[in-house]
């Protein structure tokens, strides 16, 4: 808890960033998510990109909304919106961990449509690997 005010949960961490829940207690419980990047340098910063590609897709629906951004060094930092649960998450309460057809095709079908809206904005995603996209099946 900072201030009183902020409740924190790290989500994930990664190799060079770190994503946090965000609830604010004083602003009726609102979630929110931060990603903090430590800065690598000016040519080495992928937050800046991404907040990039998040203004650009400011209009589009089901797209998560940039907040806030800022530097302070060593870091930079922004606040997004808080969609929920992960994939992974929500798979591990099913029973064997496992999914529907239709539920993994309903899945499927909402990620193509986000990274359609991507590539209309002219940013192609090069970091989509075919693990990203597996989905265990309960048929």
């Amino acid at each position: 808890m900072i201030e009183g005010r902020f409740l924190f949960e790290t989500l994930s961490m990664g190799r060079y960033s770190t994503v946090f829940k965000v609830e604010d207690k004083l602003n009726n419980c609102q979630k929110y998510c931060i990603k903090a990047e430590y800065d690598r340098g000016p040519k080495i910063n992928y937050l800046h990109q991404e907040i990039a590609v998040l203004h650009k897709l400011e209009t589009r629906e089901h797209m998560a909304r940039l907040y806030y951004c800022e530097r302070c060094e060593p870091f930079s930092f922004m606040l997004t919106t808080l969609f929920g649960k992960s994939i992974w998450t929500l798979r591990q309460n099913l029973p064997n961990k496992l999914m529907s057809p239709g539920c993994a095709a309903r899945i499927a079908v909402h990620t193509l449509y986000q990274i359609k809206q991507i590539h209309e904005i002219g940013y192609i995603l090069r970091d989509l690997k075919i693990g990203l996209f597996y989905f265990i099946l309960k048929c």
